[in-house]
C-alpha cells in the first residue's frame, strides 16, 4: 500500500489477498465488472481506496467473494489471524464483531468475516 495525496492505493495483490481471491479476479473480473481503474507506479498496477469503495457502494456482491472455513475446521483460527492482520484489529476485537454480528443480524461466521472486510475498506484502513 502506497499513500499518495492522502488516497491510499493498493496493489492488485493486496487487493487480491485482503478479499481472498485470485489476482486474476481482480485484474480480469472485478476490473470489469465493477470499472475499476488501475494507476500505474513503476512497474505495479495499484486500485485507489476510493474505487474501492466505489466497487462496494456500487453493487458489490459478496458472493463474489470465497467461502470461509467453518469454526470446527483447524482453517478456522488461521483465518482470524489473517483477518487480524488484514484490518488491524485484535483477535478479541474480531470474536467480539463476529459474535455481535450474528446476535444482531444473524450473520454465520463466512458472512461475519465478509461483514468486517467490507467495514475496514470503507475505513480506508489497513
Amino acid at each position: 500500500m502506497v499513500d499518495l495525496n492522502n488516497v491510499k492505493y493498493y496493489t492488485v495483490e493486496d487487493v487480491a489477498e485482503m478479499f481472498q481471491v485470485t489476482i486474476r479476479t481482480v485484474r480480469v473480473r472485478w476490473y470489469k465488472k465493477y470499472n475499476l481503474s488501475f494507476k500505474k507506479i513503476g512497474i505495479k498496477n495499484y486500485i485507489s481506496e476510493i474505487d474501492l469503495q466505489k466497487m462496494l457502494d456500487g453493487g458489490f456482491n459478496i458472493d463474489d467473494l470465497p467461502s470461509f472455513p467453518s469454526p470446527s475446521s483447524s482453517d478456522f483460527t488461521s483465518s482470524i489471524e489473517k483477518l487480524s492482520k488484514k484490518t488491524g484489529l485484535s483477535i478479541s476485537e474480531i470474536s467480539k464483531q463476529l459474535k455481535d454480528l450474528k446476535e444482531k443480524k444473524g450473520l454465520s461466521f463466512p458472512d461475519g468475516v465478509k461483514e468486517i472486510l467490507k467495514r475496514n475498506i470503507k475505513k480506508g484502513s489497513n
